[in-house]
């Protein structure tokens, strides 16, 4: 005969089953699956970029290195704000200490807003060993696969002061490449195909460059291009 204590045990395990199974039941009506519509925005949208997006990353990110003598591009990538295609970077002048933005445009590569500096007090970029820039690291990226458009690209420096850039590089058929370039000589250190689940879809919020559309929020909206980092 069952004590009270395992009764209760049962019946807390039995409650537990019917509640998960009535869980998955819900879901499997009320999710939506794949859908084929008349109607695809996504490839208009899609089809738009690859018509007005004639500048490269490499292109953009060489404007945004000769804004001053001895900057460093810490980071950078493709997106739309205010309904136009731009690059938008972070820039480091580690000579004065101070940090910058810069959104350049995608299709004639002219520059169209160079925020105030801000002081930077961090060494970490003066201290690394990067002799390579950002674009020759990203030009060196794009040869490692086929029909290659980077997307972004950030500087990363280790605790130990190594310095390496990691781009996100699409190829011709769509997948995304994650490609980390050496600061120090250039060489390739890493391919790997990156999964589709740490990226966003077209459009969404994005904050970090400082670029508000007027709310005080430093939010904006952007091409769904947005890679989750992880150092």
């Amino acid at each position: 005969m069952l004590s009270k204590r395992h009764a209760m045990i049962i019946a807390v395990s039995a409650a537990m089953v019917i509640a998960a199974v009535g869980i998955a039941t819900a879901y499997k009506y009320t999710s939506t699956p794949e859908i084929q519509g008349s109607a695809n925005l996504a490839a208009v949208i899609e089809n738009f970029i690859k018509e007005n997006r004639k500048v490269t990353f490499e292109s953009a990110t060489k404007t945004a290195e000769a804004s001053r003598a001895d900057t460093i591009v810490i980071d950078g990538r493709f997106t739309v704000m205010q309904g136009y295609l731009v690059y938008a970077f972070r820039v480091v002048d580690p000579v004065n200490g101070e940090l910058y933005s810069m959104i350049i445009d995608a299709g004639n590569g002219s520059v169209l807003y160079t925020s105030e500096p801000v002081t930077f007090r961090s060494s970490k970029y003066s201290n690394a060993n990067i002799a390579i820039s950002m674009s020759t690291a990203a030009s060196n990226a794009v040869k490692e696969v086929a029909d290659a458009t980077v997307e972004s690209g950030r500087l990363i420096i280790d605790k130990e002061g190594n310095a390496t850039y990691t781009f996100i590089v699409r190829d011709g058929e769509g997948k995304f490449y994650k490609i980390r370039v050496s600061a120090v000589d250039g060489s390739i250190i890493e391919v790997v195909e990156t999964r589709a689940k740490y990226w966003q879809g077209y459009w969404h919020g994005h904050e970090g460059y400082g670029y508000g559309h007027g709310h005080g929020h430093g939010h904006e909206y952007s091409y769904g291009l947005k890679h989750e980092w992880k150092r």
